[in-house]
């Protein structure tokens, strides 16, 4: 029984692991390029369902095998590949963080530089209407 109940375990952490990889892999397509699954299907299964389980077993060992990646496998700590897509990510994400934030600044000084136009303008027009007053002025 405890046998089986681990190994019922194992199967839903595996499948859970594959659904959880299909969905960064679908979210995050250009950094998870090349970069594959950790889980290796070498463990061994003692489940009495029969075909059913020996199904979804045959179909995670294949998703897992077809998975693989050219950089090795992420969410493991058996090598260094995990923190390597988490540089990746890092790196594209501040880039796209510093490119906003250039876009943002761009904009601030532009509106800055409308402001001081707006400014400017409305200074000339003061300055002739004060002209006109003291030239009225004098004349009074």
């Amino acid at each position: 029984m405890k046998v089986e109940q681990s190994s019922r375990e194992l199967l839903v952490i595996w499948v859970t692991y594959c659904i959880s990889f299909r969905s960064a892999r679908h979210s995050y397509q250009q950094i998870m390029q090349g970069f594959g699954v950790g889980l290796r299907c070498k463990a061994s299964f003692s489940l009495s369902d029969g075909h059913a389980i020996a199904a979804m077993i045959k179909s995670v060992a294949l998703y897992l095998k077809q998975n693989e990646g050219t950089y090795g496998g992420i969410f493991t700590l058996r090598d260094e590949t995990t923190y390597k897509l988490a540089g990746c990510y890092a790196r594209k994400s501040l880039l796209h963080v510093w490119e906003e934030e250039k876009n943002d600044t761009e904009q601030r000084k532009q509106s800055h530089w409308d402001e001081v136009k707006r400014k400017h303008e409305l200074v000339k027009g003061l300055r002739s209407q004060l002209k006109v007053l003291i030239e009225q002025h004098d004349k009074a």
